[in-house]
């Protein structure tokens, strides 16, 4: 599952970005039902599983509001005319949109410094390995696993540096 600051793949955040503005263009001025509704489910799932951090429950509020306005229009043959109630569900889905907007627009933060060249991993293995008792020295520990005795002693060095 993503952290809260773990921002999803390029493609995947230009989708969403794309999906929110044509959402917003299907709301006013004229409702088109079918793109909204696909729209605000896209979103929502999107969003269930990219950012659980940033709560959609104004969009789904929103969606049900307007599919019941909707409906209640149809039943009396009248055309629909968002009410008060149906344009502050309106601000409030538009505000949690922008916030994913802003959210998929930051930049993930990266970490100074050059990455390292060995694998902690690895180093691990190596010391459990060591670990076992069954090496006398490094060079024994080096022609099981395929390593230089250097090699062996700078893993088991750098993985106690790192406990440290």
């Amino acid at each position: 599952m993503p952290q809260r600051n773990d921002l999803p793949a390029r493609a995947d955040r230009e989708d969403v970005l794309g999906a929110i503005e044509e959402w917003k263009r299907s709301i006013w001025p004229n409702l088109l039902l079918d793109e909204f509704t696909r729209l605000t489910d896209k979103i929502v799932a999107w969003c269930d599983r990219h950012a659980p951090h940033i709560d959609v429950g104004a969009l789904t509020h929103f969606k049900e509001i307007v599919l019941q306005g909707i409906r209640n229009a149809r039943a009396q043959s009248r055309p629909w005319n968002p009410t008060s109630e149906e344009q502050l569900a309106a601000a409030k889905a538009d505000g949690e949109c922008n916030r994913i907007k802003n959210w998929l627009s930051t930049t993930p933060t990266k970490r100074r410094g050059r990455r390292p060249a060995t694998d902690s991993r690895d180093d691990q293995r190596i010391v459990n390995a060591w670990d076992t008792g069954n090496f006398r020295t490094y060079a024994d520990l080096g022609r099981e696993l395929h390593l230089t005795t250097s090699e062996v002693r700078k893993a088991i060095d750098r993985h106690r540096k790192r406990r440290n």
